[in-house]
């Protein structure tokens, strides 16, 4: 990801043949999460190893803070949300290296957290969805989960549909502003 981010960089544009492998040398390639590669590369070039692991560290505690403040939001005790928190540490954590879907992760926990903010009736909390959506379809390619997640508060959640399926709406524009436009769906 860091060769990636760097040549993107360089270049100005981001790399459509695989340069990084001796067998598919020159093969057409997509990097769906030009977004990340750009950003670690950023990084790295900022503070060398130390701050990418400083990074992964802070990703990680803001999206299990995230998960504990939407457990606590829907009505746990302190007790019964860290138990969640711990729970959803246990599933992930195999999967903490610093790769894209890092930076999903907090994304994915934000978005639920504003679903919850939603249901309790903020008539802003929706509003940040679309946010989400563009910096998560140039980010990783798990970028469909807002829209599961947003599916699933339209179909069974209590707070003002309207205002959320025009939220909805308009995140699912905002994720066309990517290099691959509707091709990233």
């Amino acid at each position: 990801y860091l060769r990636i981010g760097r040549d993107t960089l360089t270049a100005g544009s981001i790399p459509t043949a695989d340069a990084l492998t001796w067998s598919r040398a020159g093969a057409p390639v997509v990097y769906h999460s030009w977004g990340a590669a750009v950003f670690f590369w950023l990084i790295y070039q900022a503070g060398g190893l130390p701050l990418t692991v400083l990074l992964r560290g802070l990703l990680l505690a803001l999206t299990y803070g995230a998960v504990f403040a939407a457990a606590r939001r829907l009505g746990a005790e302190p007790r019964g949300a860290g138990l969640a928190t711990f729970l959803a540490v246990l599933a992930s954590s195999n999967n903490w290296s610093l790769r894209p879907q890092l930076l999903a992760y907090p994304l994915f926990a934000l978005a639920l957290f504003l679903l919850i903010r939603w249901q309790e009736g903020s008539a802003k909390a929706a509003w940040g969805l679309p946010l989400i959506g563009l910096l998560w379809v140039n980010l990783h390619g798990s970028f469909v989960m807002l829209f599961l997640l947003g599916g699933a508060a339209l179909l069974f959640g209590r707070g003002d549909r309207r205002r959320l399926g025009a939220a909805m709406f308009i995140g699912l524009l905002a994720t066309l502003a990517n290099p691959r436009g509707l091709g990233a769906w």
